[in-house]
């Protein structure tokens, strides 16, 4: 699961390069500015799976017998 979410984020950020440049080559400031806010929200879900991995990858840790409680 956890090179899926790994690879989903990788994913992400592939998709958000690719509409940087679409923005970077277009001259429509309307098409410019949607590809600009595309290329935010993918970044944004690839946080999202880097996040969601973080918190599996701690959940996972073992913990030692006896440690004390937060």
């Amino acid at each position: 699961m956890l090179s899926k979410l790994h690879s989903d984020a990788a994913d992400c950020l592939q998709h958000a390069a690719e509409c940087e440049a679409q923005a970077e080559q277009t001259t429509d400031p309307i098409a410019r500015a949607s590809f600009i806010d595309l290329a935010a929200r993918w970044r944004r879900l690839a946080e999202s799976y880097q996040y969601t991995e973080r918190i599996s990858n701690f959940l996972a840790t073992p913990k030692p017998v006896g440690a004390p409680r937060r």
